[in-house]
């Protein structure tokens, strides 16, 4: 709904655009405006048990709009949160992201052949066709992307897929605690990567701890292997919005063109409220963002009717509606405060998180786990409920502190940063450089690294400004039913997000003062046909 709805405008600005500049215009922003749609998509894009296309990121797309000829000048994407996690880990029934599958069809490989694309026991459709990723490399020529990186961004999708078939086994080091060894190195990972095999399993099967080697356990290596992974496609993806927005032509930079200062569109199209069978970090995020534009919309559409009521005297009563202030003070001054504190001790966990949890909970919004009929006790201490304004959610916090802290291997950052491959070496040339100015004098720079949530919310305030600062129109998107079936309106399912949502209640705020206002405007006009006759 919001990315197909999004994509629909975004065509419709860029065909007036291309409209007002004439048929003889060459192909400038208005084209690169849809050309970069299907590529967005297909590396942020993925399936889950109730979308076929979710957007697994949130993207604020500002169009900036010549004040004179009223053309697209120029455009930029700032880009939310994006589910990494998805690349080494999925729930029951779910794909990971599209552009993976693309790659597979199109070297004329089975999908079910990859223990990254099956990790959510999902049936592949048959809708994955060679063509697929044909059309996003057709999305990068337009974007005037450069062939040279084009052939290594592919590689580098193609290496990720390749180390994720690495499993590891256990050994017995004599003096030492159980060490590990990478069972099945592939010539494919470190060609795609561009570097030696060797090289590659000692970033997953040891670390450096005061210059000294320390063997991982097999667990310890997977955790390597999942956390390099999620960092190199995340920086991947920076990229791909990077070259985005150079063919945008984002001018930001440039003298006296100041973001506040242009004329823009802005078009924000971000992640709907998540509540599945299991609910993490990545989900109470998602819910937070929820929760916050949801309190934007309630100030703008009922505070404002309000006091246009007011200054008209017209005698109104308040209407009801569910006020969210006290769920997103709770997530910001409990859950996710107590998340950055327990991140910032050494010894940190989620049981001592949850525990934290249960002490300041209040029942109403924030409360512990208790079990249920269904799942009995089994996460009792491991999780907490949230009464979001679209209903409860349970989430699990097996893994909370580690995601948060979002620590990426030394050893495995080292190892990219010096590949042979130019692309996955520069995704990498910063991290390296950081590491090697010392751990001490980074920490005298800053103390701690800004955790995962702090800094979305850091985020998601500064996207919140810029809404507020704009007029704002809102465009609901209704599921019909769960099932994912076309033409099957479910009144119950249909109604619950309108009444959960607000807009009922927006309805009715507007419709109470429309009869006085119509009957104003209808004296007005009464009065002024009298006066000219």
């Amino acid at each position: 709904g919001k990315t197909e709805t999004v994509k629909i405008m975004l065509g419709y600005i860029a065909k007036r655009s291309h409209r007002a500049k004439g048929t003889s215009a060459s192909p400038g922003v208005d084209d690169a405006l849809i050309a970069a749609n299907p590529l967005l998509e297909a590396f942020a894009n993925a399936t889950t048990v109730r979308n076929g296309n979710s957007s697994r990121f949130g993207k604020f797309v500002r169009v900036f709009v010549d004040r004179l000829s009223g053309t697209v000048a120029s455009a930029t994407v700032d880009h939310y949160l994006l589910e990494k996690t998805r690349c080494v880990s999925l729930n029951e029934g779910e794909r990971n992201f599209h552009v993976f599958y693309q790659l597979v069809a199109d070297s004329h490989l089975r999908a079910d052949d990859r223990r990254l694309l099956n990790l959510g026991n999902r049936v592949h459709p048959p809708r994955d066709q060679p063509d697929d990723y044909q059309e996003t490399l057709r999305s990068m020529r337009a974007l005037s992307v450069d062939e040279d990186v084009i052939k290594d961004i592919s590689s580098t999708l193609k290496g990720i897929l390749a180390v994720g078939e690495a499993h590891f086994e256990s050994v017995e080091i004599p003096g030492q605690d159980a060490g590990s060894r990478m069972a099945n190195v592939t010539s494919d990972a470190s060609k795609c990567l561009g570097v030696a095999s060797d090289d590659l399993a000692e970033a997953f099967v040891a670390r450096r701890v005061a210059g000294v080697r320390v063997p991982n356990s097999s667990k310890q290596a997977e955790d390597a292997r999942d956390g390099l992974l999620k960092a190199l496609y995340a920086r991947l993806f920076d990229k791909i919005v990077a070259l985005v927005n150079s063919a945008l032509g984002d001018d930001s930079s440039k003298p006296n063109m100041g973001k506040d200062e242009r004329l823009f569109v802005g078009l924000l199209d971000i992640f709907g409220f998540e509540s599945f069978a299991s609910n993490s970090l990545e989900q109470l995020l998602i819910n937070y963002a929820n929760e916050r534009l949801q309190a934007h919309f309630n100030n703008f559409v009922f505070e404002t009717e309000a006091k246009l009521y007011t200054q008209e005297d017209i005698p109104v009563p308040p209407t009801a509606y569910v006020d969210n202030a006290g769920v997103v003070a709770s997530l910001e001054d409990g859950v996710l405060r107590l998340l950055d504190e327990e991140c910032a001790l050494r010894r940190g966990s989620d049981q001592q998180f949850v525990a934290k949890l249960d002490r300041v909970s209040d029942g109403d919004v924030l409360a512990p786990y208790r079990g249920t009929a269904r799942t009995g006790g089994e996460l009792v201490g491991r999780a907490f409920i949230i009464s979001h304004f679209a209903g409860k959610v349970t989430y699990t916090t097996d893994g909370f502190v580690a995601k948060n802290r979002d620590a990426l291997p030394d050893a495995g950052a080292s190892t990219l940063a010096a590949s042979s491959n130019p692309l996955v070496a520069s995704l990498f040339a910063t991290s390296v450089a950081v590491e090697r100015k010392g751990a001490r004098a980074a920490r005298r720079g800053n103390r701690r690294r800004e955790c995962v949530a702090k800094a979305f919310g850091k985020s998601l305030k500064e996207l919140t400004r810029t809404v507020e600062s704009t007029r704002p129109q809102f465009v609901r998107c209704v599921k019909p039913n769960e099932v994912k079936e076309p033409h099957n309106f479910v009144d119950n399912v249909m109604m619950r997000q309108l009444y959960t949502s607000g807009v009922v209640q927006a309805v009715t705020a507007t419709r109470d003062g429309d009869v006085v206002l119509i009957a104003g405007a209808e004296t007005w006009r009464t009065r002024s046909r009298l006066r000219a006759a």
